[in-house]
């Protein structure tokens, strides 16, 4: 029922400027909707009804969306984040390349806070990262899976998602039987003094690697359904990075999967963890002539994760459609400049 990790939803100050962001650096250029509004829809979410603009962007690979949420009608409440906080810790996009796209970074004022991380997986495949910041503070991993590979320096869109728990033998079944993320690609226990920047000393940590091993087509899905990566920082209690915040304060506040039955998939959750859904599935005009339903549940540690079924995708605005035509048809796409 789940077929991928669809998108991300962060809470930004300032939606034009993140959107101008992640067109840049990250390759985010399609902007499928542009919303504008109190959408009653999400004050159960919210908790009031709060106007605002939402930005939803396609990569330019047609890998997966970037949410951007500004508040208007009040002021969002800032991110205070140390790594191994409970919650969404960072998110991954996918580079060929990485010190020639780190390079090129640089050459536009992005300057990286940590400029290289490996990770060496079971398979004894070795994937480098760097990690950098949005304008607003949320954590940017770009994940180099073929390091040392003479390709051109790019970047595909979103690959991972990085999330905080406070004992990852407990948060294990969630995501990996009930989300169906049922390949460990790694389990390891480490001092990680490479991540240093981000937590204000070397520590030690647990992290693990899920993929699925069984995946669907969709519109918007990310390419082999997407990795999430555990962490649990040995000897730190965490503090909740959205105790006290709304949805649409500034930082990660949701990852989004795509469904293809999105009651199905919502019975199953509330059947295996015993509890009923944060957010029962509710109709949503997307814009761009995208009709679906979402939902909400919880993690162990009550982070929020959002399934959504796509029913219509009815037309694309002309940058859509050349995008899709650059990933699928680059000769077609050459020809129709």
């Amino acid at each position: 029922m789940i077929t991928s990790l669809q998108h991300v939803g962060l809470g930004v100050t300032d939606a034009a400027a993140s959107y101008d962001f992640y067109k840049k650096v990250l390759g985010f250029p399609v902007k499928i909707s542009d919303y504008v509004g109190a959408s009653k829809e999400m004050e159960p979410i919210i908790g009031e009804l709060v106007k605002m603009r939402i930005i939803m962007a396609l990569s330019a690979r047609g890998r997966g969306l970037v949410e951007l949420v500004q508040y208007l009608s009040t002021s969002p409440r800032p991110l205070e984040m140390r790594w191994g906080d409970i919650g969404f810790l960072a998110t991954g996009y996918r580079v060929d390349n990485l010190p020639g796209f780190i390079n090129r970074l640089q050459q536009i004022g992005v300057k990286p806070k940590v400029r290289s991380y490996v990770t060496e997986l079971a398979s004894r495949q070795r994937w480098e990262s760097a990690f950098l910041a949005d304008p607003d503070g949320n954590l940017i991993e770009l994940v180099d899976i073929s390091p040392g590979a003479p390709v051109e320096p790019n970047v595909s869109g979103l690959v991972q998602v990085t999330v905080g728990v406070r004992d990852i033998d407990k948060s294990l079944p969630f995501y990996r039987d009930i989300l169906g993320y049922n390949v460990t690609l790694l389990d390891i226990v480490q001092e990680e003094p490479g991540l240093q920047p981000l937590f204000g000393r070397s520590f030690a940590q647990r992290q693990v690697l899920l993929q699925r091993t069984e995946r669907l087509n969709g519109p918007f899905v990310t390419s082999d359904g997407g990795v999430i990566r555990l962490v649990q920082v040995l000897g730190y209690q965490g503090k909740e990075l959205f105790a006290g915040r709304r949805w649409g304060d500034i930082g990660q506040m949701e990852c989004c999967f795509e469904v293809d039955d999105i009651r199905a998939a919502v019975a199953e959750v509330e059947r295996s963890m015993k509890t009923k859904a944060y957010c029962s599935p509710t109709y949503m005009d997307m814009g761009a002539g995208t009709n679906a339903f979402f939902a909400y549940i919880k993690d162990p540690d009550g982070t929020l994760i959002e399934f959504d079924e796509v029913k219509k995708v009815l037309w694309m605005k002309p940058l859509v459609f050349a995008a899709v035509l650059r990933f699928f048809f680059p000769v077609i796409a050459w020809m129709s400049r």
